[in-house]
């Protein structure tokens, strides 16, 4: 890469008031939580006000190896138009995208040819996109940073004193995925008028959305505990605004992320919200009130998601149960924003995203040289297999060692014989993945299996016991076991779709599943 240094280039909408700048600077926060030298380029193509406060642009020169593009796949011809393609020269150039959909759109996936990789802002969202794409998808759950909201008064920031639910959305991110009219019309189910509990519904850009405006306020209308605002906040007022609520919503159809709930459960806020999509990256049945849904099609007048295409209708009916519930039991409201806190701070901080940043960095470089230095038919950044299919690229190691992780977390748990036997026969079903599906990237094996097998070694030395019995009070491992088989079928269906000749692990991952779920019925 010539006289470059070592270090990362980072371009991104840095003072775009918007979900797709935000994770620009969690980004950034990131890099420097791992002490990875960086410069930030801001770009501001885009009609999101540009007033967000940021001046963390590091060196100031691009001029490291490796180059951070936090602009979606629709925008980066825009991009290129914008930076000339000079600024991938030489360079191993990764994007940062986000999606909503299960499916990404062939048109969006053409402008991952401009990329060495991409990472994706969930699992949820690399899953969809490492379907399309040759290059490899990362998985990368954007860092939660605490906000730290200064102290505003309800009376300051013109807020009701009651007991308060709230929701927050841009307008600009699509009406129909948002669903703020269901967080009304739960609301509504949950309460009668003048009962106590109040909601907020709180939207930016509305005057480019005026017809959708008008219908959250016709939703409202004859509630006089219902309010709907539009209008952009300062950045810290807007922290303290979710700050000064009691609970947050979200039924939403689907997320890539899901970054309001995620600030809300920094703050240690009971989130309500539907159990799908990107959030799931952070949240569970122990650390938020999840909702179920209906899959169903999203039809015409949502572009640019296609009409047959699938999403989430969550049940209104659980929503305003979950929102009674948490006013009522606010004892109970309130353990569950402090386990959110807790697992926000443990799981998901910058500090913790940090770790995977290092790491992805070393080994690029790692491959690179090895790419240099031993030309090979089969790349091991690109992961191509001979085949005519196209093979595990790094987003399956991530995802396995997402559900390393996963089953790292129930060791202090301490399940029972039952648990203990289905985990041991995941090890086992995983471990088989590992090598039959990642053949072509020996270096990475070797670390993959040794690390899942410690993890099950040391669940099975655990001791403590807990109960996943069926009848009794769910206790913290059923959220656990869970998240594991749902990670485990999302596996078996990459396995199914990608890769020739493990269609039998496929069929055994989704039999652990289900005897993992068994035991949590």
């Amino acid at each position: 890469m010539g006289n470059l240094k070592p270090g990362v280039n980072v371009y991104g909408y840095v003072y775009a008031e918007s979900g797709v700048g935000e994770h620009t600077r969690l980004l950034v926060s990131a890099l420097g939580e791992g002490g990875i030298d960086y410069a930030v380029v801001p770009f501001t193509e885009t009609v999101s006000r540009q007033e967000s406060k940021f001046d963390d642009f590091g060196s100031k020169d691009p001029d490291y190896d490796i180059n951070i593009i936090g602009v979606n796949a629709d925008s980066v011809p825009l991009f290129l138009e914008r930076f000339g393609h000079s600024c991938l020269k030489d360079r191993y150039t990764i994007g940062l995208w986000a999606w909503e959909l299960e499916e990404f759109p062939d048109w969006m996936a053409k402008s991952a040819d401009f990329l060495d990789e991409v990472w994706a802002n969930s699992s949820f969202s690399a899953r969809s996109i490492a379907c399309k794409i040759c290059k490899p998808v990362q998985p990368f759950p954007l860092p939660i940073k605490t906000p730290d909201p200064p102290p505003r008064t309800r009376v300051e920031l013109a807020l009701p004193e009651d007991y308060l639910f709230m929701f927050c959305f841009d307008l600009d991110s699509l009406f129909a995925r948002k669903n703020p009219i269901a967080v009304i019309e739960a609301f509504k189910m949950a309460f009668s008028s003048g009962e106590g509990p109040r909601l907020i519904v709180k939207s930016i850009n509305g005057d480019r959305h005026a017809g959708q405006a008008e219908s959250i306020r016709e939703a409202a209308a004859g509630r006089p505990d219902i309010e709907y605002r539009d209008g952009y906040l300062p950045a810290d007022d807007q922290k303290a605004f979710i700050n000064a609520c009691d609970a947050y919503v979200s039924l939403h159809r689907s997320e890539g992320f899901g970054l309001t709930m995620a600030e809300a459960m920094a703050l240690g806020k009971p989130v309500i919200a539907t159990a799908y999509s990107g959030n799931l990256d952070f949240m569970n049945e122990n650390n938020s009130f999840l909702v179920p849904y209906d899959s169903t099609e999203i039809g015409p007048g949502s572009e640019p998601y296609p009409a047959d295409a699938i999403w989430a209708e969550p049940e209104l009916e659980a929503a305003a149960r979950a929102m009674r519930r948490v006013y009522e039991d606010q004892d109970e409201a309130l353990r569950r924003g402090r386990r959110a806190v807790r697992d926000v701070e443990t799981f998901h901080s910058p500090a913790v995203r940090a770790r995977f940043i290092v790491d992805r960095i070393q080994r690029v470089r790692i491959e690179l040289q090895q790419r240099q230095s031993s030309p090979s038919p089969v790349a091991i950044a690109g992961a191509q297999t001979t085949s005519d299919r196209p093979g595990v690229s790094m987003e399956k190691i991530a995802e396995l060692n997402a559900l390393i992780g996963n089953i790292g977390g129930l060791i202090a748990r301490g399940p029972d014989s039952d648990a203990h036997a289905a985990l041991g026969g995941l090890g086992k079903l995983v471990r088989r993945l590992a090598l039959r599906s990642v053949r072509n990237l020996s270096l990475y094996q070797t670390e993959v299996n040794s690390a899942l097998l410690g993890a099950i070694g040391a669940l099975a030395e655990t001791q403590s016991g807990a109960s996943v019995s069926a009848g009794s009070k769910e206790v913290p491992i059923a959220a656990e076991l869970r998240s594991t088989a749902q990670i485990m079928e999302g596996l078996a269906t990459d396995c199914e779709l990608r890769f020739e000749g493990i269609d039998d692990v496929a069929r055994d991952l989704r039999l652990a599943a289900a005897r993992l779920r068994g035991l949590v019925l």
